[in-house]
């Protein structure tokens, strides 16, 4: 664990993710390691666009786990072949609920790289 500016660097304005592993990877983790890796790298941060957190699945605007499971087994809106690419035990379940949020724009990385932390 650490914090996200700890798993990349900015470069040309462009987030470009760096993330070092403890220990090697075991020969059955290689496959679900480069999925995760090429998940994390499809998603392009930028420092010169702005970005925002708008969570509409509830009136409130609330965000919580259980309302976005609720609202995506209600909806299929990420398609039901990204549920099941995210939900597939490539990594903990924190770090697959960030892979969700970045894939689909619900992350704000960007506006807590830019402060430095």
């Amino acid at each position: 664990m650490g914090k996200i500016q700890e798993f990349g660097h900015w470069q040309d304005n462009e987030w470009k993710w760096e993330i070092m592993l403890r220990r090697r990877v075991f020969g059955w983790e290689e496959e679900q390691w480069k999925k995760f890796t090429a998940m994390v790298n499809d998603y392009h941060l930028s420092a010169e666009i702005h970005n925002t957190v708008i969570w509409k699945g509830t009136p409130s605007g609330d965000f919580s786990v259980k309302e976005f499971c609720r609202h995506q087994l209600d909806n299929d809106s990420g398609g039901r072949s990204t549920w099941r690419q995210v939900w597939t035990n490539l990594a903990p379940l924190k770090v697959e609920m960030f892979v969700w949020q970045i894939r689909h724009g619900r992350a704000a990385v960007k506006a807590k790289l830019m402060r430095g932390g």
